[in-house]
């Protein structure tokens, strides 16, 4: 009778009471410190028990299998619900770093809690706590859906500053690195899966749809200045996305550069600092005839802001017309550039009369 009231008793245990099982369960609706308070409760219940079981008649194997499974049935645990695909989605949901880092810590915290509880028993199933060890921190399901260049694309269509988004790429790469310590964290992790999901967080072939910065330099109507500088900073932007798509150690350097052109559209649109003179100004002339007409030149293109032309010809500042296709830019208009140049002009003109 005793034999028998022991083994009813750890088999109702081991039903009601798998403690992994309710550790997951509580985790879902109560905060870590309440959880880890239960899991201790529902070990210290399984010990008890044992203690009981031992003292009958049932025998050490039995009592010792049914303690086991009053531990741990080794559950499964559902897709996603790991701790780096929770880190993904909290990431992509758009939730700040700080907080999926907070969340992050947590769920490692309880995989290490789950794993105590396996191997608590003194006799556990070394091989399968190891695997639900591994299964805890990721699947190798989980995906990555939004890479650091779809994040970083993103945040620039939403009209954030460029300066906000690139902390914010900051951020994204960090992530990419938190997912790759949380996938090897266990020790005996596969580690191919862990290099190619963070590559992916890294870069997953997403494809760079906003208006490259040469066709937005062609449509700017502000000052000419003003639109040098935002095309200087929109390539800027293509740069990082660049960087950021090839700091996986595999990364592919083709795929990334496509990046990088897609962003910037034309290679040959002006982006010389607009205050520097052309370098023609202050040519020297070997006679008074070439004298004139080199300083002609460099009136042209200080006054015009440089833009030569195959023809030769120029035109004035950025937002004006022309059908000649710009081969270079030579520098910005400057009055102190034009008036140098012009006094030039006429003291050759009177040295010439």
């Amino acid at each position: 009778m005793k034999y028998t009231t022991a083994l009813l008793s750890l088999a109702a245990l081991a039903v009601a009471q798998d403690c992994v099982s309710n550790y997951e369960s509580c985790l879902l609706t109560k905060d870590e410190p309440s959880c880890n308070s239960e899991l201790a409760s529902c070990k210290n219940v399984c010990a008890e028990d044992l203690d009981q079981c031992n003292q009958s008649d049932a025998g050490s194997v039995v009592c010792q299998k049914n303690y086991n499974s009053c531990l741990n049935t080794f559950p499964i645990i559902p897709g996603g619900s790991d701790c780096v695909a929770k880190f993904i989605k909290c990431g992509e949901s758009g939730e700040s770093s700080e907080s999926c880092n907070a969340q992050n810590a947590v769920c490692k915290d309880s995989c290490t809690n789950i794993n105590s509880a396996c191997l608590s028993s003194g006799s556990a199933d070394v091989a399968a706590c190891t695997k639900q060890y591994n299964a805890c921190y990721y699947s190798t399901s989980d995906v990555i859906t939004l890479d650091t260049v779809a994040k970083y694309q993103n945040c620039l269509n939403a009209g954030t500053n460029v300066t906000a988004c690139n902390s914010e790429l900051t951020n994204f790469k960090d992530a990419c690195t938190t997912i790759q310590a949380t996938c090897l964290v266990s020790g005996a992790a596969d580690d191919a899966f862990c290099s190619s999901i963070t590559a992916a967080c890294y870069y997953n072939g997403s494809k760079w749809t906003r208006e490259s910065c040469s066709a937005s330099f062609a449509a700017c109507t502000a000052s000419d200045s003003e639109c040098r500088a935002e095309l200087t900073m929109c390539k800027d932007s293509c740069t990082n996305a660049e960087a950021s798509c090839r700091t996986a150690q595999n990364a592919d350097a083709a795929a990334c550069a496509a990046v990088r052109s897609s962003c910037q559209g034309s290679p040959n649109d002006p982006i010389t600092d607009p205050n520097v003179v052309s370098s023609s100004s202050s040519a020297s002339a070997a006679s008074s005839s070439s004298a004139a007409s080199s300083t002609l030149s460099a009136v042209v293109a200080v006054s015009t802001g440089g833009y030569v032309y195959k023809n030769g010809t120029a035109v004035v500042g950025k937002n004006s017309t022309s059908t000649f296709t710009p081969i270079a830019y030579t520098g910005a208009a400057s009055k102190a550039g034009v008036s140098a140049a012009l006094a030039g002009v006429f003291g050759v003109a009177a040295y010439l009369l």
